[in-house]
């Protein structure tokens, strides 16, 4: 009812009496599965084969759930209860780490580059010669594999940097770039012929795996001294650490950009515990030997020295980017953290607008001026800025059912509720005012659930709330829904129109819509 995020059921039919079996909750929440939290919506022929290995059951049983829950999303791709996973198919694979045998099974093939990937891994004499190898594997999986037969790749010995050529987990959108080519070599013994790995990258490049200056910037990386070589711009493996807490992660951008964006420097800056314009100057004289470009640093962000809590509010490591909003989730927490206030918290973050950074939500409060919000009952203070972390005040504008909602989980008024949101200013929750001019005290009147029922026009707790004239038949709806009398309805109605601005109809009225119903 306070929570409208949960997403309706769809239609249930005879699983609606179903109770799960041990075996179908296992399959559904992928117990004991590597890196997945549940059952992939599509169920392909290799995903019907990893869950019925880790589960100990037959494929025919995984497909058969799927097919059970299918009303909940889940399709089976094509029929496959006879595909196993055997013992060492991981390893042909070139499953290294559990990490990617989700990218595997969200992507059922072994295109050209994860087969340079895999000739790598293996020691492979030649790329061609690990297709062959590997197509009784893949024909067995129902996977689809590149061929290299014929083609620039096919007589190739891939070096072992080659393992870590783009990323495991995803299919890559055009060719690697050469920052991409970079991060591979990290940390790579000098090979024994520098032009053999030259002329081996030059086959990637004709391939259309690679860009085509990527072959001069190898040559460039063998030939500079070890000592001299990037650091910073191609260390995308992250440890930040900020006074008790800290994070690993990785921050490496779009494999196939030659261009050292903003977020990078961001994060890069925050590790190095150095200034943004320091960081981007750093890694520009890393960068120009090999013909990376480096996103120009708007002058007033050169001086900002970010940490990690500055990252952990405004940035997502998970899909490398920023986050899509700065919500008030973020401010509160971001505050908690650094022992601050909301004020002090948003005009940390707001100079990072500069970088691309989402907007926060409103100018923060003047810096001379201590923030409304230190006025306030620390309890009350606690309470509300606890509310700030969840639906629905964490985003968006307050509405006179938002205040409601606040006001019932607070156990407070409505005046106290709108006193205590409108002492934090600096974080724009009110778009309108919604106090009527002169509100009667409500002191003696704290909402309830009923209430938010009450005040919804279709009597759910979720808008759109009452507005204009409120119809007798809405109060009789509303009185059986709540199991409250007609009488105690219209009170409670009345008492919240100031707020929300309807109309609630005299009992007169009601007693002659009544009579015109009557049967002449």
């Amino acid at each position: 009812m306070l929570h409208p995020g949960i997403p309706e059921l769809p239609e249930l039919g005879e699983l609606a009496r179903h109770i799960p079996d041990r075996q179908e909750i296992a399959v559904l929440c992928a117990d004991q599965v590597p890196e997945l939290s549940g059952l992939p919506a599509v169920i392909t022929p290799l995903v019907a084969a990893f869950f019925a290995k880790y589960l100990g059951i037959e494929p025919a049983d995984v497909l058969a759930v799927a097919r059970r829950y299918e009303r909940f999303g889940f399709r089976v791709s094509e029929e496959a209860a006879d595909v196993r996973l055997l013992d060492g198919d991981e390893g042909a694979l070139g499953l290294r780490y559990q990490s990617m045998v989700r990218g595997l099974l969200a992507y059922p093939s072994i295109d050209l580059l994860r087969l340079v990937r895999l000739s790598a891994s293996h020691g492979d004499p030649t790329v061609e010669f690990t297709a062959r190898s590997m197509r009784e594997t893949a024909e067995r999986l129902r996977l689809r594999m590149a061929d290299p037969a014929g083609g620039p790749l096919a007589s190739v010995r891939a070096p072992s940097w080659w393992a870590d050529l783009g990323p495991a987990n995803e299919p890559v959108d055009g060719p690697l770039s050469t920052w991409s080519v970079l991060r591979a070599l990290r940390g790579r013994p000098d090979p024994e012929s520098v032009e053999k790995d030259v002329e081996a990258v030059e086959a990637l490049a004709s391939a259309g795996l690679v860009r085509d200056g990527a072959a001069e910037a190898v040559r460039t990386w063998w030939q500079t001294p070890a000592a001299e070589r990037p650091e910073d711009l191609i260390d995308h493996e992250r440890s930040l650490r900020f006074r008790d807490s800290g994070w690993q992660f990785s921050v490496a951008p779009d494999p196939t950009s030659d261009c050292v964006d903003l977020q990078f420097l961001m994060v890069l800056a925050a590790d190095r515990r150095a200034t943004i314009g320091e960081t981007a100057d750093a890694v520009l004289r890393e960068a120009e030997p090999y013909g990376i470009e480096v996103a120009l640093v708007p002058e007033e962000v050169r001086p900002l020295r970010p940490h990690l809590g500055v990252v952990d509010a405004l940035y997502t490591p998970q899909k490398r980017k920023w986050k899509t909003e700065i919500t008030r989730r973020e401010i509160v927490t971001h505050a908690r953290s650094f022992g601050t206030d909301l004020a002090a918290a948003v005009s940390e973050l707001r100079p990072y607008e500069l970088l691309g950074a989402p907007a926060v939500p409103v100018a923060p409060a003047a810096r001379d001026i201590e923030a409304p919000s230190k006025s306030l009952d620390p309890a009350v203070r606690t309470s509300v800025e606890q509310l700030f972390r969840f639906h629905p005040l964490s985003q968006g504008t307050v509405t006179p059912l938002t205040l409601t909602i606040t006001a019932v989980r607070m156990g407070l008024g409505l005046n106290a509720t709108h006193q205590a949101l409108a002492a934090y200013p600096e974080l724009g929750l009110f778009a309108d005012r919604i106090a009527p001019d002169n509100p009667a005290p409500d002191d003696d009147h704290a909402p309830d659930c009923l209430d938010v029922v009450l005040l919804t026009q279709h009597l759910t707790g979720s808008e759109p709330a009452l507005a204009g004239d409120v119809t007798h038949e809405h109060i009789e709806l509303a009185a059986e829904e709540t199991e409250l009398d007609v009488p105690e309805v219209r009170r409670r109605l009345a008492h919240y129109a100031p707020w929300f601005g309807f109309r609630v109809p005299a009992e007169d009225a009601a007693r002659t819509a009544d009579t015109e119903k009557e049967p002449m």
